[in-house]
């Protein structure tokens, strides 16, 4: 008895595997989406910072998504600085349009020139609040409707993985 149970378990677990689908993503694809979105200008007060020239880094085994970028920050009149940012987030599945937003972004590094010392805590402050919504706010892959597969898939997402410097999305058909 104990035998044909585990027959079953095995044999249905093999079944659900047969209707799911993967979609595979080179960090190379999500560069080129990843830029379809920038610059990002984002107004805080009389602050204002843009983001540009992303570069895209997949971390292993903490399925997380890196983002470097050129910040430029400015306040007219008062100050005018540039420098990197390096953002890490996680990637969320919205069902209803089938797209992955930038999640639970944190600022780890900012590097600024021309920003004077005792100010940069405060920008920081302010870039970490303005470019973590900005970030989730914009879809950084959206599936294609013209594609059969992918257009299936929408339905149910079971994990997201990164591995072998590509993100590995797994969809259940059922």
């Amino acid at each position: 008895m104990k035998l044909l149970i585990s027959l079953m378990i095995v044999l249905m677990a093999s079944f659900a595997n047969a209707f799911s689908y993967t979609h595979s993503l080179s960090e190379a694809e999500l560069q080129q989406e990843i830029e379809k979105v920038m610059p990002i200008v984002k107004k805080k007060y009389f602050l204002t910072m843009t983001l540009s020239n992303p570069k895209i880094n997949l971390i292993e085994g903490s399925n997380e998504l890196g983002l470097r970028s050129d910040i430029n920050v400015s306040a007219p009149g008062v100050m005018k600085g540039d420098g990197r940012a390096h953002i890490v987030g996680k990637l969320e599945y919205n069902q209803a349009q089938g797209a992955f937003y930038f999640k639970k972004a944190r600022l780890l590094e900012l590097t600024m020139k021309g920003i004077p010392p005792d100010i940069l805590p405060d920008i920081k402050k302010a870039a970490q609040s303005s470019l973590t919504r900005s970030l989730s706010k914009r879809p950084i892959y959206v599936l294609k409707d013209n594609d059969i597969k992918q257009q299936i898939a929408k339905s149910t997402l079971q994990s997201i993985e990164v591995k072998n410097q590509a993100l590995h999305l797994t969809f259940s058909v059922l």
